[in-house]
């Protein structure tokens, strides 16, 4: 694993971890749009998490319930066993970026 600081897309700088495609494991969430990443058992995994949540949510008033709710969501994929990841295709190469949590809770 390389950690460097670079360009994951034109707006945003990040410090990341990348991961080559091999190193993907069943419980990532692969974050864009498309059959690629959604039929991906993570992010299956990760609709059902939300679908679970959806009625907690939404009846929540505050916005630190929702977060926290958004936070053991984020936290159920993470303490998964292998443990999963919310990535992030690389805009030139042909490598996986982590978000990082504050992303991954939006």
């Amino acid at each position: 694993d390389m950690e460097e600081s670079h360009q994951c897309d034109a707006q945003e700088t990040f410090h990341l971890k990348e991961f080559p495609p091999s190193d993907l494991n069943e419980n990532d969430v692969l974050c864009g749009r498309g059959a690629a990443t959604n039929n991906r058992t993570g992010n299956r995994r990760f609709r059902t998490l939300i679908e679970h949540f959806r009625y907690v949510y939404m009846s929540a008033i505050r916005k630190e319930d929702k977060t926290e709710i958004s936070r053991a969501i984020v936290d159920a994929v993470r303490n998964a066993s292998p443990p999963g990841r919310f990535l992030k295709k690389h805009a030139t190469k042909d490598v996986w970026c982590e978000i990082g949590d504050r992303k991954a809770w939006e």
